[in-house]
């Protein structure tokens, strides 16, 4: 005669099953510690809280931006964000001008060294004075030169912003972040 003893699934695989489990639980686990240390310390996500750079970034639009190393391998036309002065308040812009550059406006048109920039996507709204082109310091600026470390920024909407032109030169440790996505 043979006996049947019904056998419990547990007793046969329940060695198996905690092992999957502690390795799915320990992949979590390292997934979220990753996870977070990539966003509190490498990107960050930045909303665009004004139309400064409209028309390309509306209001509200997320951006992912770099804050590893953020003033290194800086180019032209990268979105950076920069601290506003000594406040918690913050500034969204294009570079136009690095180190050792020379950089004028002359009405509304930027030179770098001296050569006029083509700028592609910039918004002038016209709302700010009745004044003419030759009363404004925004539309007409004086040749700077940058200095190691100093950067120029300008808005995309540049008749509705703060940027370099109102701030001065931006020095590299006040640049937050540079805009990834």
């Amino acid at each position: 005669m043979y006996s049947y003893k019904k056998k419990s699934f547990w007793n046969e695989n329940g060695e198996f099953v905690l092992k999957i489990l502690l390795r799915l639980g320990i992949s979590a686990l390292v997934s979220i510690v990753v996870s977070a240390v990539i966003y509190f310390f490498f990107i960050n996500v930045f909303t665009i809280p004004s139309s400064a750079m409209l028309p390309k970034y509306p209001i509200g639009k997320r951006l992912l931006i770099n804050c590893w190393s953020p003033s290194a391998n800086l180019s032209y036309e990268d979105i950076v964000i920069s601290k506003y002065l000594e406040t918690e308040l913050v500034i969204i812009g294009k570079i136009v001008g690095k180190p050792k550059d020379k950089i004028k406006i002359v009405n509304k048109k930027v030179y770098r060294n001296n050569q006029i920039i083509n700028e592609a996507g910039i918004q002038f709204t016209d709302k700010r004075s009745p004044l003419s082109l030759s009363f404004s310091k925004r539309d007409n600026l004086n040749e700077i030169e940058l200095q190691e470390n100093e950067y120029f920024i300008l808005c995309n909407n540049r008749d509705e912003c703060v940027d370099s032109r109102e701030i001065g030169k931006i020095n590299a440790n006040k640049i937050l972040g540079k805009v990834i996505f």
